[in-house]
């Protein structure tokens, strides 16, 4: 017998459906279920981790469609399932598909949130990833800058997210072969990583990576 999404919710979370305001004074069952979305989000986040991806989609997708039954169009948590998804199929080489969940999230945040949110700014990241992908490069370093503007007015120039922005923009700076500007959007992400993050971290060790493949490039264009 096919389980709808609210019956296979409330068995697994003990809620009577026609009752979901207890007197005992438990949540309602709107809070409950924000619980269990965000229960397949984690389940999502882990699976989308270790690559199995589509095993990821089918658990944002199941958090997607209740978010919509619950909070309707227009709300954050729908944005974001809307950005994972997108995120996924980037990730499955989908680039369109990507880029059409990645337009409805930024809608929706734009009209929730307003331009100057650090989510806005995870879309465009987002956003421009899938366009480096698809190698259009400059459509790319456009959705990039648009995240750091927004990075930089609400989290400050000290941050990873910032540092991460740097770091993107330089390997676009790359693939266009501008390898001195690349290079300089690198020294500006390392910089933020040393402070932010320390000698010996994982993401500081791949600029200096970057930068040193860089410098190479450099020697061998010569």
């Amino acid at each position: 017998m096919q389980v709808t999404i609210q019956q296979d919710y409330a068995e697994t979370m003990d809620i009577d459906t026609e009752n979901p305001l207890t007197e005992s004074g438990q949540p309602a069952l709107h809070d409950r279920t924000k619980d269990f979305c965000d229960s397949y989000e984690d389940i999502a986040n882990t699976l989308h981790d270790r690559y199995e991806l589509d095993k990821a989609l089918t658990y944002y997708s199941k958090s997607l469609t209740i978010r919509l039954q619950t909070l309707g169009e227009n709300h954050p948590d729908v944005a974001a399932s809307y950005n994972n998804i997108g995120s996924v199929y980037d990730d499955k080489g989908e680039l369109d598909k990507a880029l059409e969940y990645h337009n409805k999230s930024l809608t929706m945040r734009l009209n929730t949130s307003g331009e100057n949110h650090p989510e806005v700014a995870t879309i465009y990241n987002d956003m421009g990833c899938v366009y480096k992908d698809k190698g259009e490069l400059s459509k790319a370093l456009e959705y990039y800058n648009k995240s750091l503007t927004i990075r930089l007015n609400t989290l400050g120039e000290n941050h990873p997210d910032v540092a991460a922005s740097y770091n993107n923009i330089g390997e676009v700076y790359r693939g266009k072969g501008e390898l001195d500007e690349a290079i300089v959007y690198h020294l500006k992400s390392i910089t933020i990583e040393l402070d932010t993050k320390g000698e010996n971290h994982q993401d500081t060790a791949t600029s200096y990576n970057n930068i040193s493949t860089l410098y190479d490039q450099k020697t061998w264009a010569w």
